[in-house]
């Protein structure tokens, strides 16, 4: 009987063969995984690993060199934390600049030259089967509009990153404004990294749809103590490891289970996905949704106070309804310019109410916000459904009376649209406690509230028929 083959993946062959100085350790399963994943025919894939598994290894410089010499993309971009002359993209720089300038076997047998003059940040490679790839190691924000071939992300975050709303925002948009979108259908984007904070990049990004997500902790299974790389950490070791760092560190350096601190109310698995341009929903949308905004208003415009929120919720009919986020937004807005996002969030989505906090018990008075509404009801003759309401709990009772709602998972949200992941941020570390803004959190709870607590009073069609509570202004016709 004829033995069956093994199988060697293209990559782990190249290294055994060209870059054998990578692999002075017996390699792990989860590294064979990696391998057949780079391989691999994802467009979209984010692989989380371990600290010290060997990511940027096997990755940016093991892949990145294989992809030069054997790949058929005329380019390749590999992008990290930091750029600049000491940054982490040059160190990958210089290691791949190392091997294809000193490695004389890798040079010989792929007939490596330069092209152009060689950068810090770019690199031509000519072949000698005629082939010419530009290699390119920049720090985050980086543009890549006009790029082809693979896009490489690695480890575009550290701890402090996550620990800042300013960076977190920073990192966001250039992911969502000058990546993502611009990844074409020749292209792939792999993305690699610890997922070191629930707010990480990466922690969102793995959720999105298209993606392939993996994940490879130290522990196989996690939590159990058994070492997936014994030659690099034995059981003792990360015993010891568990015990310095403590376990909410440790399970998001080698658990792939980054923890919020202190006792969140809300968890990023309770809110599913959905795609605002599919068939199914575009259906639920005819069918009729109740729409409600809720909006928390900031007490100054000032770059550090609180920002001005607003947050839209549609409804499906019944009594306990499935919910869809439809629009987040928030800024530094005037009272004037508030009371128009309002305005704008009616016209594209005709919500039947607006519901805004206000700090006196006035009916008709309100604070500053309520009545620059009112004051546009009037100039535009466009009523949007105006619920002034005064708090009667604190934000963390509030937050708790729209929990058990989400962990139904019955409120579903865009994760490609940045607005939406900023809001799952806030929902995700509010614990009534912590040191980010909670602004979203405020307009989630109470257009969820307002949804809850008439779900059951409104009929909901193509076109809503709304029982209204007694004494407040109609959004059709303007009358109380």
């Amino acid at each position: 009987m004829a033995l069956t083959p093994l199988k060697i993946n293209p990559l782990e062959l190249f290294m055994a063969t060209y870059l054998p100085d990578y692999l002075t350790l017996k390699t792990a399963g989860f590294h064979h995984k990696w391998a057949d994943a780079f391989c691999g025919t994802s467009k979209f894939l984010a692989i989380e690993a371990t600290r010290g598994g060997g990511k940027t290894t096997w990755g940016a410089k093991g892949f990145g060199l294989y992809t030069i010499c054997t790949g058929e993309d005329a380019e390749m971009q590999i992008i990290s934390r930091s750029g600049g002359a000491t940054g982490t993209a040059q160190k990958i720089m210089q290691s791949i600049i190392r091997e294809l300038e000193e490695n004389q076997l890798l040079i010989t047998d792929y007939g490596i030259r330069k092209g152009k003059s060689w950068g810090k940040e770019h690199i031509q490679v000519c072949r000698g089967d005629g082939h010419t790839v530009d290699f390119y190691c920049v720090g985050k924000h980086s543009s890549i509009r006009g790029a082809r071939g693979t896009t490489w992300i690695d480890d575009p975050q550290n701890a402090a990153d996550c620990r800042s709303e300013t960076v977190l925002q920073a990192d966001e948009e250039w992911f969502f404004t000058d990546v993502l979108p611009v990844i074409i259908q020749s292209q792939r984007l792999i993305f690699i990294a610890t997922p070191i904070h629930p707010l990480s990049l990466f922690s969102k990004v793995k959720q999105l749809a298209g993606f392939e997500s993996l994940s490879f902790p130290i522990e196989d299974p996690p939590y159990s103590g058994k070492s997936a790389w014994p030659e690099m950490y034995s059981d003792d070791d990360l015993r010891l490891l568990k015990e310095q760092m403590g376990l909410d560190r440790y399970a998001g350096e080698f658990l792939c289970d980054p923890k919020v601190s202190g006792n969140p109310l809300f968890r990023s698995e309770w809110f599913p996905s959905y795609d605002p341009q599919s068939e199914a929903f575009q259906k639920i949308k005819q069918n009729g949704l109740l729409i409600v905004t809720g909006m928390d208003c900031a007490e100054s415009k000032a770059s550090q106070a609180d920002y001005t929120a607003l947050v839209t919720l549609g409804a499906t009919p019944g009594t306990n309804p499935d919910i869809y986020v439809l629009d987040v937004r928030k800024h530094h807005w005037t009272t004037t310019e508030g009371a128009q996002q309002v305005f704008l969030v009616h016209r594209e989505w005709r919500q039947a109410f607006t519901k805004v906090e206000s700090r006196v018990k006035a009916e008709h008075g309100g604070d500053a916000m309520v009545q620059e509404i009112r004051k546009l009801e009037n100039m535009y003759s466009e009523f949007v459904g105006l619920l002034p309401f005064k708090p009667v709990a604190d934000k963390v009772t509030r937050a708790t009376q729209v929990q058990a709602t989400c962990q139904q998972k019955r409120v579903y949200v865009n994760r490609s649209d940045p607005n939406q992941q900023a809001m799952l941020s806030e929902l995700t570390m509010f614990t009534g406690s912590q040191n980010y803004h909670d602004d979203i959190v405020d307009a989630f709870d109470s257009a969820l509230a307002e949804i809850q607590k008439i779900a059951g009073a409104v009929v909901v069609s193509s076109k809503p028929k709304i029982v209204l509570p007694k004494g407040h202004r109609s959004p059709v016709t303007g009358r109380v």
